[in-house]
Parts: C-alpha cells; sequence; structure tokens
C-alpha cells in the first residue's frame, strides 16, 4: 500500500549548525562540557564538542537537507501515525555535516544520490 507524502506527515528540513561558547562551570558532573541554551536562556543541552546541529521546517526541496516521514510500513501495520517511527533520508550534495546526517549500519554517513535517468 502506498500513502502520500502528506499523509506519513512529511517535513523537509534544513540543518543548521550552532556552535556554544559556553563551558559548564556550576554541576560537577558536567564541568567542562559545552553548554547549549534554549531560547528562554535555560540550559538544555551539553556536550563534549561545541558544536550542536538543529533542524529547522523549509517550504522547498531546494532549500531542504534531508525529509522525515513516518515509516510506511509501520503506518500500515499501525494503522496511522500512533506508535510509528520517523525515517529521514539526507540529501547528498548538501552542506550537512557528517554526525548530522544519516548513517548506514557502520556508521558512516549515507546520503540519497537522486540518479536521474536521461532520455535522449
Amino acid at each position: 500500500m502506498s500513502y502520500p507524502l502528506r499523509q506519513l506527515e512529511a517535513r523537509l528540513q534544513k540543518v543548521v549548525t550552532v556552535i556554544s561558547t559556553e563551558i559548564e562551570q556550576d554541576d560537577p558532573k558536567l564541568k567542562g562540557q559545552y553548554v547549549h541554551r534554549d531560547s528562554s536562556g535555560d540550559k538544555f543541552l551539553w556536550g563534549p564538542t561545541p558544536e550542536m546541529h538543529k533542524f529547522h521546517n523549509v517550504e522547498s526541496v531546494a532549500e531542504a537537507d534531508h525529509i522525515m516521514f513516518l515509516c510506511p510500513a509501520c503506518f500500515a501495520k499501525n494503522g496511522g501515525a500512533k506508535g510509528t517511527h520517523q525515517v529521514m533520508v539526507t540529501f547528498a550534495g548538501r552542506n550537512v555535516p557528517e554526525p548530522a546526517g544519516t548513517h548506514d549500519a557502520n556508521g558512516q554517513p549515507s546520503r540519497w544520490q537522486n540518479h536521474r535517468r536521461r532520455v535522449a
């Protein structure tokens, strides 16, 4: 069975790298980790590197780095969105940092290649 992407709640997204210069000083368990804050200024993420990747919805494929949608097989099995996981497909040729995109079973970056067939 096939489903339209709208029904699978598809979202085109752009990857944005955010860099923190703030290092945790207060919490002894997290001391030395880079701090990331939300829009209200509250700490919400700590990490060993200053980079964090955020995903923003965009309107066109030209702007997008990847697409996310509900798994069609699970959608059919579950009879809808409830309990259905999401699938992400990162596009090749976009400026997506290696840790932010999709990876194969060996942990290597995997990117969707558009192999158009040219008709003469």
